[in-house]
C-alpha cells in the first residue's frame, strides 16, 4: 500500500491547481530544509504561539513585522 503525501493529496493538487500556486519538487530530506525547520520556523512558532487572528492578512503582517525586526545574525 503507498500513502501519497499530504501535497499529492486531491484535494491539495485541485487548491494548487485553483490558486495558481507551483508545487516545487524537492528531496523528502534535506539538510537544509532541515535547518529551516528547527531553528527559524521554532522560533516564528513560538512568537505566534499564544496569538489569535481574525484574518490571514492580520497573520501576514505579523509573520512580516517578525521576520523584519531580526537583525542579519539570527538568519
Amino acid at each position: 500500500m503507498y500513502i501519497a503525501p499530504i501535497h499529492y493529496g486531491g484535494v491539495a493538487v485541485q487548491a494548487l491547481a485553483q490558486t495558481d500556486f507551483v508545487n516545487l519538487p524537492h528531496p523528502p530530506y534535506s539538510l537544509y530544509l532541515a535547518l529551516s525547520d528547527f531553528y527559524l520556523f521554532r522560533h516564528l512558532k513560538q512568537y505566534l504561539s499564544w496569538q489569535k487572528f481574525d484574518c490571514a492578512s492580520q497573520l501576514k503582517w505579523c509573520v512580516e513585522n517578525w521576520f523584519a525586526e531580526k537583525n542579519q545574525a539570527f538568519f
